[in-house]
């Protein structure tokens, strides 16, 4: 396993810190009180430090919580006292000192060969400190967002750009990653322009909406903690940062309460105190607080909000033309951000850093990679691979395919009507590619014969639609009635949640693989689709598509485990979070077991991972036995996906330790198994860019094969971007090795993972994670169907 490899040069997004700070930086704990104005924390510290110079220059980094650092040791214990307008209470403010770091020694900074983690959280602060102190802009985690170039989604949401930073500790250098994001925000627009766009109504429709109906509660939820400003001559002292909505109230201009004693309503209040006039008293209003009513017609939606709940299909379709950037206008984008013209970063203009000594370099890191040969894929001939992909036509045969005893369609498409016969025209096609990539459909159920059935149905009554072809199709022989190898379903181009019951009906229920086409999809018939869908097909009724020729020499006596864990929304503590293990069981990693349990909601370490390795090997075990082997295991290679940087020990002790009972239970009957777990994840900011002059794919990225395993790397993980993007930026993936039994060299392992990449059944492209993460990932989606149906 030496693959062939070419050298090549890239572009990274990463600028280097030339020159730590000089000076030694205290630690501050920050206590604010009253404590009931987190929002406006750093607002309140920053008139802190404007009204005491003395203790405040150079200005301390605060993290808009509860720590600070200053290069004044000095700052005293006694409360400041600010106060942020007449009307409000003032602030007291204490700074407690908590222990000092320096940074002007590199070795001092560096712990057992790695950055202490105190130093980056401090690094990370003063990056952060120089653009945010310039531009105020709206800040999520490492991100940092902007109105320019906003993009409409629709539903009185709209999308906005900006920039990811972190410092990143590497090999004898820190660096800062910085890279171009995405986010999704509420529109800075009137209430009643906001609530129009969601719910898609008319204003004269809105006066009519009955807030406790399906739309009104939709909008409630919509609207809630949303911040806003009042645009009424008794409400211009408001911060720009408004209000949050409390609640939303019906006819808020007739809203009754009590003034001087004496009933009134909003409408005549607003009257009498300001002359304005209510327009809409019938339209729906808000609560601020515990009480204040105001119409929705004077109130606006302050710029800069986050969203964070689902987005629709079509919102996200917005979202991803809006976050998509070819891998040149990236770069260039994140060029400009650092040393262009607006210098968004503020890093060499900042007198903050310039004070501090910190000097960050204005041009991105360049470094070394390879491009690693891709493999010989092998259907029932060997396949030519160009740019990470190749072609299933003419003579192709699959080389594992299943014929087909009795199959079933089902049309709930109701522009495939039966009439058009374009659903027949489709089958027919399907057909004579089923037979081309050597997938046999029985004589009495091919298209058109007798017992071959195709029914059309109406959505609203899917179950007993289902049920009906599941009967229809299935066959009956000597030993018995036997349920259908697969039904074909045509669904309507937006029928997510019908799709959902379809996989949960037939799979749970009737035990039967389904193929499920969306209108807009297959009517061409083009032999492209076709054929994905016949890859499909093979798949889900047990048989194998193609394998890389190399790992049946590799993957001798060795199982290969994906595993992963989802999780529930954040504000979800009811539904658990899912876990799943898929293991190879075959030489060629074309044939997986799986396993699927629910444990606590958002429990990020697998629970009961011991005894679905267990019995992962045994179903190893008598795969070899059914075919008539003596069964050998003595090797097990892990890869463990959905594991952030501060778990990685966890994972070690947990995860690995629940494995390593398992191997020891093996070895009682065995030779102990050898093991290799290998993390895998995509959830990072790390991209490359090829030089003029490089190789490239058609959409600009990096060729795939691109390995970097040096300058970015702590020296046991490795990127590998090991597909090829067909749109933006490509992202690689980052895998970091905890476990290595087999001293198998880091050119081993980066191989091994590339030529994984190229097995995943339903795919004719190398896709940019192992195979056998992806079908964990597949099983969780599975297992989430079932829960919600």
């Amino acid at each position: 396993m030496q693959g062939n490899r070419t050298v090549t040069r890239v572009h990274t997004n990463h600028f280097q810190i030339t020159s730590l700070p000089k000076d030694n930086f205290y630690q501050y704990d920050v206590r604010i009180e009253p404590d009931a104005f987190k929002a406006r924390s750093r607002e309140i510290v920053t008139k802190v430090q404007a009204e005491n110079p003395r203790y405040f220059t150079p200005r301390a980094i605060y993290d808009g919580g509860k720590i600070a650092f200053s290069t004044n040791g000095g700052i005293p214990t006694t409360p400041f006292v600010v106060q942020l307008n007449p009307r409000m209470a003032p602030f007291q403010v204490c700074f407690t000192g908590t222990g000092a770091i320096n940074l002007s020694n590199h070795a001092a900074c560096v712990k057992d060969g790695r950055v202490i983690a105190s130093v980056i959280n401090l690094l990370q602060l003063i990056v952060r400190q120089a653009p945010a102190m310039r531009h105020m802009w709206a800040v999520r985690a490492r991100s940092f967002y902007t109105g320019q170039g906003e993009r409409t989604l629709g539903g009185g949401l709209v999308a906005w750009n900006g920039f990811f930073q972190s410092v990143r500790p590497t090999i004898n250098r820190i660096m800062i990653n910085i890279d171009t994001t995405t986010t999704v925000m509420y529109e800075a627009a009137s209430l009643l322009d906001s609530a129009s766009n969601f719910l898609q109504m008319s204003q004269r429709d809105l006066e009519r909406l009955n807030l406790e109906s399906p739309n009104g509660k939709k909008l409630s939820r919509f609207l809630k903690k949303v911040r806003i400003t009042i645009d009424l001559p008794t409400c211009q002292k408001w911060s720009k940062m408004g209000k949050p909505i409390a609640a939303l109230v019906p006819q808020a201009g007739l809203y009754e309460f009590s003034k001087d004693g004496r009933p009134t309503t909003v409408q005549q209040h607003l009257h009498e105190a300001s002359n304005t006039r209510v327009q809409h008293p019938r339209m729906f209003g808000v609560r601020i607080g515990q009480s204040a009513v105001f119409p929705a017609e004077f109130c606006s939606i302050v710029p800069g909000q986050f969203y964070k709940r689902i987005l629709s299909e079509e919102q996200r379709t917005q979202l991803v033309g809006a976050a998509t950037k070819r891998p040149a206008a990236k770069l260039d984008a994140i060029n400009k951000a650092v040393s262009g013209t607006g210098q968004l970063f503020d890093y060499a203009n900042s007198d903050f850093l310039r004070s501090i000594g910190m000097v960050v370099s204005s041009t991105p890191l360049t470094i070394q990679g390879e491009v690693i040969a891709p493999p010989q894929i092998i259907y029932n001939t060997p396949m030519t691979i160009r740019d990470g992909a190749w072609n299933v036509m003419g003579k192709t045969r699959l080389s594992q395919p299943v014929n087909i005893r009795a199959w079933g369609v089902i049309v709930f498409d109701p522009k495939a009507d039966q009439r058009s016969g374009r659903a027949q025209k489709f089958i027919g096609c399907l057909h004579h590619n089923l037979n081309e990539r050597g997938i046999l459909v029985h004589p009495e159920y091919t298209p058109g014969s007798q017992k071959f059935h195709m029914m059309w149905a109406d959505p609203v009554r899917w179950e007993q639609a289902l049920n009906e072809i599941a009967d229809k199709a299935s066959y009956e022989d000597s030993t018995g009635k036997h349920k259908p190898n697969i039904i074909i379903v045509f669904l309507p181009a937006s029928a997510a949640q019908l799709k959902k019951q379809i996989k949960y009906w037939m799979t749970a229920k009737r035990n039967i693989a389904t193929q499920c086409m969306r209108s807009g999809k297959w009517e061409p018939c083009k032999d492209q689709y076709l054929n994905n869908v016949v890859l499909k097909i093979n798949a889900k009724i047990g048989g194998a598509n193609s394998y890389v020729a190399i790992t049946e020499k590799i993957l001798n006596n060795t199982m290969v485990v994906g595993c992963d864990v989802s999780h529930p929304p954040p504000s979800v503590e009811t539904r658990p979070s899912i876990s799943s293990v898929v293991a190879s069981v075959d030489s060629r990693a074309c044939f997986y077991t799986s396993k699927t349990q629910v444990q606590p909601p958002h429990v990020e370490m697998i629970q009961n991972l011991r005894q679905m390795i267990w019995d992962a090997s045994e179903d190893y075990a008598n795969y070899h036995k059914g075919r008539g082997a003596v069964p050998r295991l003595d090797h097990i290679i892990v890869f463990r996906d959905g594991v952030s940087e501060g778990e990685y020990e966890r994972v070690a002790t947990e995860e690995i330790g629940q494995i390593d009972d398992v191997l020891d239970r093996l070895g009682k009957v065995m030779p102990r198994p050898k093991l290799t777990f290998i993390v895998v994840t995509k959830r990072h900011h790390v991209r490359f860019f090829p030089m003029q002059g490089q190789p490239t794919n058609k959409s600009g990225n990096c060729p795939p094969g691109l390995v970097i395993d040096s300058e970015l790397g702590s020296g046991n993980d490795f990127y590998l971007q090991s597909h090829s993007g067909l749109i933006g930026t490509s992202r690689p993936s980052h895998y970091i090795v905890l476990r290595n039994d087999m001293s198998w060299t880091p050119r081993q392992i980066q191989e091994l993972c590339y030529y994984l990449c190229h097995v995943y059944a339903s795919a004719t492209r190398s896709v940019s994670i192992p195979a056998p993460v992806y079908y964990a990932d597949v099983c969780m989606i599975n297992v989430n169907i079932y829960l919600t149906c």
